[in-house]
């Protein structure tokens, strides 16, 4: 999940049954410099801290429009380099690329996968490890 929250997926919601689990997970996003906040579940925490308009959102706007145009010219300065076989110019953008960090949001949600429309996630894209080790797991997952 904070690698995907790292390449500039919008929201990342980790979800496990173990407090200690989203707990190290959340420490980590923090201490790689990934923007944090509550489930965007409907509630009324969520509603505030994602609302259109509010000051911190419309910085956080500005800032990953910015971000993505800069993200746009670094991609496309890194595919020429590596069409001209600068590897070493490609890497160095690459790595700059890597520098701005994403514009999405990292949260966590102590959940049964059995159960997660009930606790308010909807996704579209499951992330998935260490969720099979449990043969109970299994069909709530197909």
């Amino acid at each position: 999940g904070l690698s995907a929250a790292k390449a500039g997926a919008t929201t990342v919601t980790l979800v496990d049954r173990e407090a200690l689990a989203l707990h190290c997970a959340m420490s980590t996003a923090e201490v790689c410099g990934l923007r944090t906040g509550p489930v965007p579940d409907g509630s009324d925490d969520a509603k505030a801290f994602y609302a259109q308009g509010s000051e911190a959102v419309a910085a956080a706007e500005v800032e990953a429009e910015a971000a993505e145009d800069k993200t746009a010219q670094l991609r496309a300065a890194m595919t020429a380099a590596a069409a001209r076989e600068d590897y070493a110019e490609a890497a160095a953008l690459k790595q700059e690329l890597a520098a701005l960090g994403p514009a999405g949001v990292v949260s966590a949600s102590m959940a049964d996968w059995s159960d997660l429309a009930g606790n308010g996630l909807v996704v579209d894209v499951v992330l998935a490890s260490e969720v099979l080790y449990d043969p109970r797991e299994a069909k709530p997952l197909a």
